[in-house]
């Protein structure tokens, strides 16, 4: 099992030892479904990321938000023991970006700071919506994410440019699409 404050107590040295390389946080943020067996509650996982968004504040470092996909059994990673798990999608989706953004004000963290990232049309609304100057990062090129041209679209009609980006999100594996950006 990880050390989890072990990684948090050392992340700090390990910043300033490669601060020149070093541009962001993240990705970090709440996951439901967990990859490698390892599920934690929100309240655990609440307080890792409390200590990261921190500790990305102390450096002045910008951070990227993670917000959960729907896992599919062939992505590989897939954990069987976890099925009985699962949240309700979209719901746990939205649940996530929105007790990430919450969490995000609370403690301070400057939104111009923030992408949240993987977003689609169940969530776009709620970072560009909610927040004044989070970025809403939209990832394309992996087809279970459901993002097509349409709802970047409707996004952009909505909102402008400002405070989107488009991302491929490439993770290695054949279930993309690189002309999907």
């Amino acid at each position: 099992m990880i050390n989890v404050e072990r990684l948090l107590e050392y992340m700090p040295t390990f910043i300033r030892q490669n601060r020149e390389t070093i541009v962001a946080i993240g990705e970090t943020g709440f996951e439901p479904t967990q990859y490698g067996g390892v599920l934690l509650p929100y309240d655990e996982q609440e307080k890792i990321l409390k200590r990261q968004f921190e500790i990305a504040m102390e450096f002045d470092l910008p951070i990227i938000v993670h917000t959960p996909i729907k896992k599919i059994p062939s992505q590989g990673a897939w954990n069987e023991s976890l099925v009985a798990q699962r949240e309700k999608w979209p719901e746990a989706k939205i649940e996530s970006t929105r007790k990430a953004i919450e969490l995000l004000k609370d403690i301070g963290v400057d939104e111009k700071k923030v992408v949240i990232d993987h977003a689609d049309s169940s969530i776009y609304n709620i970072i560009l919506g909610n927040t004044k100057n989070m970025i809403c990062g939209f990832s394309t090129a992996i087809f279970w994410r459901g993002v097509g041209a349409e709802v970047i679209a409707e996004s952009l009609k909505e909102y402008g440019s400002e405070r989107i980006i488009v991302n491929s999100d490439l993770v290695g594996n054949a279930y993309y699409d690189l002309f999907a950006v």
